[in-house]
């Protein structure tokens, strides 16, 4: 330190600068992190609100049942349900989705939600005893069935 003390204040100057720019580093680093919380609590709602559809999915009662739509599948991707109920897709991922019945290669036109955005639901009421199948026009991998009985 002693070769340095001429640059004693310079240096001095510089830790100070360097402090200072660090500190502003940080603070930029800090609001960046409290954006970041804003975010996470965000998606600590979004979360919260999967939970709710997640908690409601594949459950029947006398005339409900819920699918959710989710990282490119229907969950749950099979469901027994009775004649007379109606089943509500919800769409949760961030892409468009549609619950079309049949299959790609053959779709049977009973019921097409068309496409549907974060958050939108479809429903449809099941009458008649019988397997339905379905898929998403836009990605065919995904497919469900529903049993009615």
């Amino acid at each position: 330190m002693g070769g340095y003390s001429s640059w004693g204040g310079q240096q001095g100057s510089s830790t100070a600068y360097g402090g200072m720019m660090m500190g502003g580093y940080a603070g930029a680093v800090s609001g960046y992190g409290g954006m970041m919380g804003g975010y996470g609590g965000m998606m600590g709602g979004y979360t919260g609100m999967m939970g709710q559809y997640y908690g409601q999915t594949g459950n029947t009662t006398a005339s409900r049942a819920f699918v959710t739509i989710v990282d490119y599948g229907f969950y749950p991707t099979t469901l027994t349900i009775s004649k007379g109920t109606t089943v509500t897709w919800i769409n949760m991922d961030f892409v468009q989705h549609t619950v079309t019945a049949g299959s790609e290669s053959a779709p049977t036109g009973l019921f097409d939600s068309h496409g549907l955005n974060h958050m939108q639901s479809f429903s449809y009421t099941f009458n008649t005893p019988g397997t339905y199948s379905y898929f998403c026009d836009i990605h065919p991998d995904m497919v469900g069935t529903i049993t009615v009985k």
